[in-house]
This record gives structure tokens, sequence and C-alpha cells, in this order.
């Protein structure tokens, strides 16, 4: 009977090895979506603080970005997903958005690079 458990174990070790690698593989797209909508929001709003013009067609693709960090993002926190849910609403028409609904959704691109810090450390 124990070698029957021994077995079993054993056959299980490779299925809990190859779940957990796919769990890293999907964290990691998680992160990588978050990074990827970080990096061109940043460049975009370092554009604009330049001086650059408002650009729709960048603002739409932003939304874009965001909406798509949120989806694999909820399994792992929910609340970044819908951060990143509300920062494609905004990026949708950012004059909706006042600096204080900014800040008390938790959108600024700050706020919302610190949490991916936070996570990105912790996953």
């Amino acid at each position: 009977m124990i070698e029957w458990v021994v077995d079993k174990v054993f056959e299980i070790i490779p299925a809990l090895s190859e779940l957990r690698s796919t769990q890293r593989e999907l964290a990691d797209e998680a992160i990588t979506r978050i990074s990827d909508a970080l990096t061109e929001t940043s460049i975009y709003v370092t554009h604009i603080g330049d001086g650059g013009e408002p650009d729709t067609a960048r603002q739409e693709e932003l939304a874009r970005l965001w909406a798509r960090a949120a989806i694999p993002i909820r399994h792992i926190d929910q609340e970044l997903s819908d951060i990143c849910e509300n920062k494609s609403r905004y990026w949708i028409n950012p004059g909706d958005w006042p600096p204080d609904l900014v800040k008390e959704k938790g959108i600024g691109i700050y706020q919302v690079r610190d949490r991916y810090r936070d996570l990105r450390q912790n996953i």
C-alpha cells in the first residue's frame, strides 16, 4: 500500500510542476500587459507634458491597452484589474475625469506604477 502511495505522489510531482509553470506564465502575461500600458502611457504623457498636441488615435490605443491589461490581471488582483479598466475608460474621454476623480480611483500614472511594482515584486 505504501509503495502505491509513493508511486502516486511521484506521478503527481510533474503535474504540479507544470501547473506552477503555467501559473507563472499567466502571471507574466498579466504583468507584461500592464507594463506595456504603463510604458505607452508614460511616453504619451511625456509627449503632452513637453507641449505636444493631444492625439485621439494614441488615446484610443491607450484605452485598448488598458482594457487588455485588465483581463488577465483579474485572476491575480481584482482591484488592479478594476484600476486598469478605469484607466481604459479615462483614455476614452480624459476630459470627463477631473484630477480629484483620477486620484480617488487610483488611476494616476504614479499610483498605477507603484501598484504594478508592488505586484511584480510579490508574484
